[in-house]
């Protein structure tokens, strides 16, 4: 594995880039970092393995940029285990995290620095953003456009937990304070530990008894293209299941207090489960209808109380 040099100068940021055989779109993710308006970071790219040209074009676009810090891992570590590292060898107080197919506005970085400078007690701050295909051509379906707005983390993940959606965005949509999440338990959520929606479970930890910012602009494009782990048929009976292990975890924290927000909850979890049923397999049919019962006897006993 080489090693990842020291950074250099003063940086108030870590962009964080993990890879994994991004061939096809990591030359434009690296120059939309390479080209920020704000230039008080680092660039650390880990690329967990590629079999393709993913590799030598990173070192391509990171020469002679002495922000770039480069590694690559010895052996393959899963996307869960690549996203770690990354946050593993960040540096800076703040960090911002670009998946190799998504890309950032020019001023991305600039305007979330503006707002976590200004605001000590947000510790997550995102945008709205923009849903593109394999082209980067944008899709017809996009996203809610967000208000410029400051919100309670508790209320926030209330939102989330309640509509039983990632409003707040994927890991290129956000930047949040270093010192907000730990690398211990990085995944656990209470004492759960989610299969899926990991993102989820971060943010409800670093928003947690603080304050999260939203902005209107959107900095970020997100990429749907067939490549992604979240496009998988397979994996949709444990996206879908993840969400009630979120929901358990969240209420340990804090979240969902009161009967009334747990049961929206807990109700949103059945509908969602019913929508997404018939695309499953058949041999998770079981275990997700097993999951259900519980659900559904959890809602019995707190209507009963």
């Amino acid at each position: 594995m080489p090693a990842v040099a020291e950074p250099t100068g003063d940086i108030d940021v870590s962009v964080l880039v993990p890879t994994f055989n991004a061939e096809p779109f990591v030359r434009e993710c690296l120059w939309s970092i390479r080209t920020q308006s704000h230039e008080l970071l680092e660039i650390i790219v880990v690329d967990d393995c590629s079999v393709d040209g993913t590799y030598e074009i990173v070192q391509e676009i990171a020469a002679g940029d002495e922000r770039f810090r480069i590694q690559r891992n010895d052996r393959n570590l899963g996307n869960m285990g690549n996203f770690a590292q990354c946050l593993e060898l960040a540096s800076a107080p703040l960090v911002k995290f670009v998946c190799s197919d998504d890309t950032l506005a020019p001023q991305a970085v600039e305007r979330m620095t503006t707002v976590m400078t200004s605001c000590p007690g947000v510790s997550l701050v995102t945008s709205s953003r923009i849903r593109v295909d394999e082209h980067g051509q944008p899709l017809a379906d996009q996203y809610p456009r967000l208000p410029d707005a400051v919100l309670d983390g508790i209320e926030a993940g209330n939102l989330v937990l309640t509509l039983l959606r990632n409003w707040i965005g994927e890991p290129t949509t956000v930047m949040f304070r270093r010192d907000c999440l730990a690398l211990e338990g990085l995944y656990d959520l209470g004492r759960r530990r989610p299969e899926r929606n990991l993102d989820v479970v971060w943010w409800l930890k670093i928003i947690l008894d603080r304050q999260l910012a939203t902005i209107a602009e959107p900095l970020s494009t997100f990429r749907i293209h067939d490549a992604q782990i979240s496009q998988q048929p397979d994996l949709l009976p444990d996206l879908v299941l993840s969400w009630y292990e979120i929901i358990s975890g969240a209420e340990e924290l804090g979240y969902l207090a009161g009967p009334e927000t747990m049961l929206r909850a807990l109700a949103g979890f059945v509908n969602l489960v019913q929508i997404h049923l018939p695309r499953m397999p058949a041999a998770a049919h079981p275990r997700v209808t097993g999951v259900l019962s519980e659900v559904e006897q959890r809602i019995r006993t707190l209507v009963a109380a």
